[in-house]
């Protein structure tokens, strides 16, 4: 189990108009690779591949993410469809 790194651009340009992107965590019930790759591709598809990252070695198997935050929540919601916890912590 490890840390995941990730490319943190600044902003994203869709369609010509300036999209916001923050780093969020999440904590997770997350807890293994092999829970991670049940969820790559989603994640590389609604987040952007290098976008995310889990810690695994944190107590709250956190999930970074750079993200548009008012998109939180939707992708909170993805990850319990999967069946995992995932409640945002910042």
């Amino acid at each position: 189990m490890g840390n995941y790194r990730m490319n943190v651009p600044k902003k994203q340009n869709v369609r010509n108009v300036e999209v916001k992107m923050e780093i969020s965590i999440f904590r997770t019930s997350v807890a293994t690779e092999t829970n991670i790759n049940e969820l790559r591709a989603m994640l590389d598809i609604l987040v952007g591949a290098g976008n995310w990252n889990f810690d695994l070695e944190d107590v709250d198997n956190i999930l970074r993410v750079n993200y548009p935050p008012h998109q939180n929540n939707f992708l909170a919601n993805e990850l319990r469809k999967y069946g995992f916890v995932c409640i945002e912590l910042y």
